[in-house]
């Protein structure tokens, strides 16, 4: 059968996907930039250029890495971010998800943050998770390894690259377009589907 047609595990992105956080993500890269004695960008042009790796946008602008490493770039980020207090789930995420788990989809965690920055906002639907993968530097193979443990597999994302991720995986892509990257960009990568609010996810076959 067609991949999109079985679907008995989900994996989602944290920021911006499962934690309603892009307008607070938007106000600390500006930050950063400021730190870092570079020019702010508004928003909607932040969202047009951001992609992965996220530190990209750095070395654009000749934030060399002998000066300042990518470590270097998270601990400031995380500095920022935390200080912003714990962000909340997206809108409706807790209940979807404690639907899909009573419907035995087994649910995983793949995110290119660090734990403990993460975890502070799931602790509420931590229990329902059977994989949690932190600090994902290469989401391909992270995302063959939750489907080789979990089964047929969807990826939920809120970026270009989630959605490029889950093609290179071979696993279903879901295009959230409640995050950081417009509907626009998220449906110029031909995900096998797209998603305005989390209660759609019940909708998919399985």
């Amino acid at each position: 059968m067609e991949k999109q047609k079985i679907i008995s595990s989900i994996a989602f992105d944290v920021n911006g996907t499962l934690v309603d956080d892009t307008a607070t993500f938007l106000t600390v890269i500006n930050m950063m930039l400021r730190r870092l004695e570079l020019q702010p960008l508004p928003h909607e042009k932040l969202r047009r250029e951001f992609g992965q790796p996220w530190t990209k946008i750095f070395r654009d602008r000749g934030v060399r890495m002998e000066v300042w490493p990518e470590e270097k770039l998270y601990d400031m980020y995380n500095g920022f971010y935390t200080s912003f207090g714990v962000p909340k789930l997206a809108f409706d995420a807790a209940r979807v998800l404690r639907d899909l788990h009573n419907r035995n989809i087994s649910l995983a965690l793949v995110s290119t943050q660090k734990e403990h920055v993460t975890m502070q906002s799931l602790t509420s639907i931590a229990p329902l998770f059977s994989v949690f993968l932190h600090g994902v530097s290469d989401k391909v193979q992270a995302l063959r390894r939750v489907q080789a443990q979990c089964g047929p597999l969807a990826y939920v994302g809120d970026q270009v690259g989630d959605m490029r991720a889950a093609r290179g995986a071979d696993v279903v892509s879901i295009a959230y377009t409640g995050g950081l990257h417009t509907k626009d960009m998220l449906e110029a990568e031909s995900p096998d589907f797209v998603i305005n609010e989390f209660k759609e996810l019940l909708k998919l076959p399985s």
